[in-house]
This record gives structure tokens, sequence and C-alpha cells, in this order.
């Protein structure tokens, strides 16, 4: 049947679906231009996905950037007169190299954010859209959920060499507890400590399996905070596609809090990725807030939709020279008035995916 989304290929069927669930939460729509000044972003390199940038020179000299990111700008355009939590949603194109293929792309991109008074709920709303967001790609999905204040509380603690610290940090996005281990030791960690961080770092998926077994590994108050609000949004979600992973982590400069990674079948990587950032606020004065926004990454989408590239037509009308023009027309003017959508031609096309064929090649009486 005809709908708002006939004639939408399936990415922009997934842009029109989130649109809408984002609305129904209370989320406004937030615009912004295709490029800002270099200078903004010159600083901030660290928090961008991908730090290469497209750069060029304006009419006025000034170095302009391509837009490689959206929720910096979104900080840089929020006021300062929040009251309670500015919900935002975008539809955005950015400008970066492909997950797909190493090479500058314009690609599309759709997220959220809260900037303001983020609280438990706020949180647990945001993870909640997030999950909902895969739902809508592929309802076998998983969202993999960590704490920053957990894996990076150890760290700071017993790591005060910066060095060293990354070269952990290197080891835990890898899930590699061998050279981690190695590597904790070399830095002076102490053996019972590094023995745990191993143990996080290779716990099971499930979420309620791997809390119970961090509970017993964790022993410090703000490492133990973590893992109790963790536990507390657990309770809130209620979800069986959440699983708990301790190997999502993220520059500390920027991100603080809870950080997530969303999956489907057939993308070989995290199709969605957020978290909350209050430390970029700080970094550009507006650290009376707190923040959280995740966003859909539709390169990553790419192997996804490889076999769903061509629009979905209802019925294909096979005619040809033997075919009287009046019947083909009668035939689709037919099928319209019902409510479906038609695709008529003298072959069947490659680029167009359809759900029946309806045979009046010679002027047969097609059933359909």
């Amino acid at each position: 049947m005809l709908t708002e989304q006939a004639g939408l290929g399936p990415g922009e069927k997934l842009m029109y679906t989130l649109r809408g669930l984002y609305e129904q939460y209370g989320y406004r729509a937030f615009s912004m231009n295709k490029m800002e000044e270099y200078a903004f972003y010159a600083p901030n390199m660290r928090f961008l996905e991908h730090p290469e940038i497209v750069v060029f020179s304006d009419l006025d000299g000034r170095l302009m950037a391509l837009k490689p990111d959206v929720a910096l700008s979104i900080v840089k355009n929020i006021g300062m007169g929040i009251r309670g939590v500015d919900k935002l949603y975008y539809a955005e194109n950015v400008f970066r190299p492909s997950a797909a293929v190493r090479e500058f792309r314009e690609i599309r991109q759709i997220g959220v954010e809260c900037i303001g008074a983020v609280d438990r709920y706020t949180v647990a709303e945001v993870l909640s859209l997030s999950a909902k967001s895969l739902e809508a790609v592929d309802g076998e999905y998983f969202l993999d959920i960590s704490h920053l204040g957990v894996i990076s509380g150890m760290l700071d603690r017993d790591l005060p060499d910066y060095a060293a610290r990354e070269a952990m940090l290197s080891c835990v996005k890898q899930k590699n507890p061998h050279d981690l281990m190695r590597t904790a030791l070399a830095a002076g960690m102490d053996g019972r400590r590094a023995e745990a961080l191993c143990g996080l770092v290779t716990l099971p998926g499930d979420f309620s399996e791997a809390l119970r077994g961090a509970a017993a590994l964790v022993r410090d108050g703000a490492e133990r905070q973590a893992l109790s609000e963790l536990s507390e949004l657990y309770e809130l979600l209620r979800c069986d596609r959440l699983r708990l992973d301790f190997s999502i982590v993220s520059d500390t400069d920027y991100y603080n809090g809870i950080a997530f990674h969303g999956y489907v079948r057939r993308s070989p990587e995290a199709v969605l990725k957020g978290g909350q950032y209050d430390n970029l606020l700080l970094k550009m004065g507006k650290g009376g807030y707190r923040a959280i926004g995740f966003a859909v990454y539709f390169d990553a989408l790419e192997s996804y939709y490889a076999d769903q590239s061509c629009p979905q037509t209802d019925v294909f009308v096979w005619y040809d020279g033997d075919t009287p023009p009046e019947a083909i027309r009668r035939t689709v003017d037919r099928l319209i008035g019902e409510g479906r959508t038609v695709c008529a031609n003298t072959a069947r096309p490659e680029t167009v995916r359809f759900g029946t064929i309806c045979d009046i090649r010679g002027g047969r009486r097609g059933t359909c």
C-alpha cells in the first residue's frame, strides 16, 4: 500500500522513522551550517571520532572546515539559559572518512543530544531511545553499555604516568588481557588490581551476570558507585538486548559516566555510538551543564543495507511491443488506484525491487 514513505530507500525510511521516534519523546529538531572555522575544531581533535577534516580557505581568507561532527557545533551554539534539559535531535550530513572505505565522503547521521540538568531519568531515556533506534534497523540488535568511572577510576588511581595509562587503555579497547597484564605490571600497578582490571574486560556479555562479576572485582568507592549507576539503569530499562562491556572507553578529557555502542546483524562495526560528555562542556565554558547523546552512523549501515539498496515497488508490470499502450495505461492506473506502487517496463529492471509481477506481454490478461 502507498504510504508517506513510498519510494524511499531503506536508509531514507530509517531516517524518517527515527525523526518520528525522537519527536514522539519531545525532542526538537536542530539544524546548522555545513561548515565551521577550522580554529573551532583544532583544539578539540581528540573529541572527534575521526580527526581528519576537509579544510579550505574561504573568500575572506579564513580557514574553514566542512563539518566532521555535530555534537561540537551543538555545544558551541547552545545558550546558557537552559531550564531543565534541552532535548534536541538532528539529521545532518557530516564530512569525514567513511567506515566502509578510506576516503572522505558526505555521510548521513542522525542522533539526539540532551544538555542541561541531565539526571538519571534522562540518561535512561537516551539509552532507551538508542535501543529503539537500533530496533528500527533490526530486531536482533545489541546495545553494549559501559561506565567510564570503573576503568578510568582504576587507572587514574594507580597510573599517574600518561603514556602508561594510554597504553593500557589501548589494551582495554582491544580486550587483550595478556598485554594488559604485562603493561600494568611494567607500569607498577599492584598485581591484584591488575588481575581485577583484566577480569573486567573479559567479563561475559550478559548484563546481569557481568554486573555480578564486576561487583566481585571492584572494591573502591568511586568504582562501586559507577556499578551502582549501571545496576539502576538496567533495572529501569529491563531490556534483554543490553550487554555490559567495559572495553568501551573514550577520552576522559571529554567524556565521563555512561558510554555505549550499538550493533546490528551483518554490520561488523558499531552503527550507533554515544555517551556522557560533561567534560567537553566544561572545556567550552559551559561547565554548569551536563550532556549525553548518541549518533546513528549511516555509513556503518552500508553492509546491512547492501542487498536492499534498490527502491521497493509493489508490482512490476511487464509488457512488450505487442501490448497495446491503452492496456498498459489501464493496468497501471488500476494498480495505483488500489494503493500499490508500480513499475512498468519492457525488461525486468536491476535497479528496482518489486513484490509481484504482472505479465501483460503480447496482450496477456495479467493476474495482478
